[in-house]
């Protein structure tokens, strides 16, 4: 199961993490042209549980930009696709701009665009309060981050939240444990760092940016990319030289 991870999805691709919407609905075409099924982390899991054998690629967004709704949503909904979005809850529907960026921060999404899709199939999970390292914390916030962000989600949405994501990618075994102790029933990394228990508190993702030309992408889901990964060879793939190279042979 390929799990991808977006965060801004901006018209021009101004943040390093962002996705150009033109791009993102070029990956999105090719997953639909393919056969495959953009879907939930929820609705993929679900499945798997099953036993189902569709072919399904899990999409996921972090932060919870305002542009998941803008730019997004539309290219998601036009193909039938759904979507899990970890959302930074104290940032919703604030005129606060998340202090990550130094430059311009696009607005956070707020609580009637978050509603509105959760209408349309969009799953919302938890990135915590504030966006915090919660390996670098005393216990008792990032449990609280933990929790109470749950506890604000579910009231709002009227829903169980059951999927996490942690801010940075950062996780230990504690904070594993301090996840599922608060209910969550699956939870989100990006590469997970040695330590980290296995299995569905822990699960990797992809990280799509705007580096990610077609062709870099189509080999980033490709099946002998999720072999080179399996084998511990995705962090070479991922340096600089290879983005270089792909750039300098490939087209659009």
């Amino acid at each position: 199961m390929i799990i991808l991870a977006y965060h801004s999805i901006a018209p021009h691709g101004e943040l390093p993490l962002s996705v150009k919407v033109e791009e993102f609905a070029r990956q999105m075409q090719y997953f639909h042209e393919q056969g495959c099924q953009g879907c939930s982390l929820e609705e993929a899991l679900a499945s798997e549980d099953r036993g189902n054998g569709e072919r399904r690629v899990v999409l996921t967004f972090d932060d919870g930009y305002g542009d998941n709704y803008a730019n997004a949503f539309p290219v998601l909904a036009r193909l039938g696709f759904t979507a899990t979005i970890f959302v930074a809850v104290s940032f919703v529907g604030s005129r606060r701009t998340f202090p990550w960026h130094s430059r311009t921060s696009p607005r956070p999404l707020d609580w009637g665009e978050i509603a509105e899709m959760a209408q349309q199939g969009i799953v919302f999970g938890s990135h915590t309060l504030s966006h915090p390292d919660l390996t670098q914390i005393p216990v008792e916030d990032a449990w609280r981050e933990i929790a109470q962000s749950k506890d604000i989600l579910e009231q709002r949405l009227g829903l169980e939240v059951t999927s996490f994501s942690y801010p940075k990618g950062k996780l230990s075994r504690e904070i594993q444990e301090m996840v599922q102790a608060a209910g969550y029933k699956q939870a989100v990394a990006l590469r997970p760092p040695q330590g980290a228990a296995p299995g569905r508190f822990a699960l990797p993702r992809l990280e799509v940016s705007a580096r990610d030309s077609s062709p870099v992408f189509r080999f980033k889901v490709s099946r002998l990319y999720q072999k080179l990964t399996d084998w511990g060879l995705d962090g070479y793939l991922n340096r600089n030289w290879f983005y270089s190279l792909k750039k300098k042979f490939s087209t659009r």
